[in-house]
């Protein structure tokens, strides 16, 4: 019998039709930048000139600026870059539509600026531009800030032309493009002015996002405790029941080979000798990255959860209480501080993600923490997500979206645009909380019930739901989307409710919802969401390894879950009336679908593409496919994006578009638009077979303006069934 699927590849290259936006596209404001009529009267007004008469060159330095936006007529090609770039024109960070954050300070550069016909604009890159808004919230003397430079080179410089502008700056940690320090209120708009600076703002303090039942009053875990001695659980605690796990242990995969690596308060004793049982063959070792720290300990409790809910053997627990990949090894960083009775982060991200990857052969990372301030923001945290995901395309980065999910307005219905940083990062797989199903222990109650619960949830039918009684749902106090710049966020969901895992031996680690025994504990979160979630990717990968992958790009692994997830509209309240998600998947809610590790493993590899060369400007790839009457045609495509300028607006960089054609010529977009989308980086498209047809799905390169060095292009990964 014929598969039902089949992916012919066709290559098509055509030459950039595309047409340059008019705007600049700034968290500052869209701007549109004009040629003068005449020359300017000063350079310190404008760097533009128009061509006034021979010898007037259209453009000229300002006087104290060597940074500048350089806007092109239309897509800039690689050819054009080239040129520029041999003159000493260096082109940074990208700005939509078709601009550059570039450093011009020779007379050459000029010279071929001037010359350049495809060059439409270049203004300097103001200190406006560079400032985030959310300075105007603070009020405090004394801040704490991070700046991110436009290149690595510009940090000596930096600190120079700052000190002898006697700006008090107190330095902590320095990274990359990234600098942390300290300094007076007052100084922010003189920093910005500091040439080499792209964009500066406040430092967001992290947590974990495990739901906070701490300032509850006392008694509030469930008076029917369960017996603590497994007779009594139903398969559901542990969270992997609802993600069908089983699956993939019927065929032997348990994340067997695959490595993963977690940052969070620690882990149990932080050694391997007195370690939980359920880790004596599951850890590898342990690094501690919390300030003034000396052990990746886990004194708080919650990194010992999350790590059980990855690799936990459930030893303890004759194995039902086990982590989805338990036959994985696990890295801990530990990031508790003893000093501020919280987790720190390093900077540096290259110091939590980058190690792991080049030294430890870890490609799934696991990350719940974030910063519940400036919601829905791409940041200097997301753009170093961003930056790492970038450099090690076969690390898949995963991030819970937060716990700030309200019913603010008391529509019945959790406010849009609540995800925290960094998983608003495009190239992280960030996650949701959805309901698990447990009736009996852990926290049990009414959301209205709830300390704050009356003004966050307490209008129907939020109000009278509880956290794990009905698994088609999202617990309503989960992050969900969209960002600032309209992105799908979270992607995806898996269970975060009463979900039970490891507990710290430790003394004074907190029992987070409640007790189920000595070696065992309740917690809730997009915290206990994002682990399970790392623990399928693993499982996934090691299943893509299995399938003739190799190395399998992050790319793969993301779309590969995305596909497969099971889609939960309409949500826990059915339709009509208080209706919980408006459209089907993908929708702000939910992203993509709940975790689904079945139908993730039983994915034929030929209908997997995983392309690392990619696509150009202009280039478009093709794939036929066949379809019979009553069959659900579903293709997703996910890419590992360039870094964004943090002083963007649009985040997405790269433009890769996604559509199917019928054979009648019927053209079908993504992710419910009706034209290509154009802020996404993850596209998915579906479409029911009215008759037996063949469809061709495209794939093409709108716009690649930071394409990899070697071939200017953008990869991507690509999943296409037909159910």
């Amino acid at each position: 019998m014929a598969k039902a699927v089949s992916l012919l590849i066709f290559f098509q290259l055509a030459s950039s039709t595309g047409i340059a936006g008019e705007l600049v596209r700034l968290k500052s404001g869209d701007f549109k930048f004009q040629t003068r009529s005449k020359p300017a009267q000063s350079f310190a007004a404008s760097a533009t000139m128009s061509i006034f008469a021979v010898g007037i060159p259209r453009f000229l330095p300002t006087l104290d600026r060597v940074y500048y936006i350089i806007q092109f007529e239309a897509p800039v090609t690689p050819q054009w870059k080239l040129e520029l770039a041999k003159s000493g024109v260096e082109l940074g960070s990208y700005l939509p539509d078709d601009a550059f954050i570039a450093l011009v300070k020779t007379p050459e550069a000029w010279a071929a600026l001037n010359k350049a016909q495809h060059v439409k604009v270049v203004v300097p890159y103001e200190t406006k531009f560079r400032i985030s808004q959310a300075f105007r919230f603070l009020t405090s003397a004394m801040v704490k800030v991070l700046v991110r430079l436009t290149d690595e080179k510009e940090f000596e410089a930096f600190l120079k032309v700052a000190h002898s502008r006697d700006l008090n700056m107190i330095i902590h940690r320095v990274s990359g493009k990234t600098v942390f320090f300290e300094t007076a209120l007052s100084n922010i708009e003189k920093i910005a002015d500091v040439e080499g600076v792209e964009w500066i703002e406040p430092y967001q303090e992290v947590k974990t996002f495990d739901f906070d039942t701490t300032q509850e009053e006392p008694q509030v875990m469930d008076q029917q405790q369960p017996a603590g001695d497994y007779s009594d659980l139903t398969g559901f605690e542990s969270g992997t029941k609802l993600m069908d796990f089983e699956s993939a242990y019927a065929m032997g995969l348990t994340g067997e080979g695959q490595v993963v690596g977690i940052s969070d308060t620690g882990l149990d004793s932080g050694s391997l000798d007195s370690i939980l049982d359920d880790f004596k063959s599951q850890i590898v070792k342990g690094y501690t990255l919390g300030l003034f720290s000396r052990s990746w300990q886990d004194p708080q409790g919650h990194g010992t959860h999350t790590s059980g809910s990855i690799v936990g053997s459930g030893v303890s627990s004759s194995g039902k209480l086990r982590g989805g990949a338990y036959g994985a090894k696990l890295i801990m960083e530990g990031m508790w501080s003893p000093l501020l009775g919280n987790i720190s982060i390093p900077p540096d991200f290259d110091k939590i993600f980058g190690v792991l990857r080049r030294d430890d052969n870890v490609h799934v990372h696991s990350n719940s923490w974030g910063s519940p301030t400036d919601l829905g923001a791409y940041n200097n945290f997301a753009s170093m997500v961003d930056d790492i995901s970038w450099k090690y395309p076969d690390l898949l980065i995963i991030f819970a979206a937060g716990n700030s999910g309200e019913d603010r307005n008391r529509d019945g219905h959790i406010d849009g645009g609540s995800v925290s940083s960094p998983g608003t990062a495009k190239n992280c797989l960030t996650v949701g909380a959805s309901k698990n199903l447990v009736s009996i222990g852990g926290y049990q109650k009414k959301m209205i019930e709830i300390k704050g619960g009356a003004e966050k949830w307490g209008v129907e039918p939020l109000a009278s739901s509880q956290l794990s009684e009905n698994p088609s749902g999202m617990a309503a106090f989960s992050s969900i989307g969209p960002t600032q710049d309209g992105r799908i966020k979270p992607e995806i969901v898996a269970p975060g409710t009463n979900i039970v895992s490891t507990r710290s031996q430790m003394s004074g680690a907190s029992t987070l919802w409640g007790i189920y025994n000595d070696k065992y504990v309740y917690a809730g979160g997009t915290s206990m969401a994002t682990p399970l979630t790392a623990g399928g990717a693993t499982i996934v990968r090691q299943f893509l390894m299995k399938s003739g992958f190799p190395n399998p790009s992050a790319a793969l692994v993301k779309a590969v879950l995305i596909h497969s997830a099971t889609d939960l509209f309409p949500g826990q309240f059915g339709t009509g009336l208080g209706q919980e998600f408006e459209t089907t998947r993908p929708n702000m809610n939910e992203g993509f679908g709940r975790v689904n590790i079945g139908k993730a493993i039983g994915i034929d590899k030929g209908k997997l593409v995983d392309d690392t060369m990619g696509l150009a400007t202009g280039q478009t790839k093709t794939y036929k496919v066949n379809a019979k009457k009553g069959q659900t045609v579903v293709v997703t495509m996910t890419y590992s994006d360039f870094p964004a300028a943090t002083s963007s607006a649009v985040t997405l960089v790269n433009d890769l578009d996604l559509k199917i054609t019928d054979s009648a010529g019927k053209v079908y977009y993504p992710n419910h638009l009706s034209r290509p989308d154009n802020v996404n980086n993850t596209e998915m498209v579906e479409v029911i077979a009215n008759e037996g047809d063949s469809y061709v799905v495209s794939v093409t390169g709108r716009n690649v303006p930071k394409g990899r060095d070697a071939t200017n292009s953008q990869g991507f990964a690509l999943v296409v069934t037909a159910n």
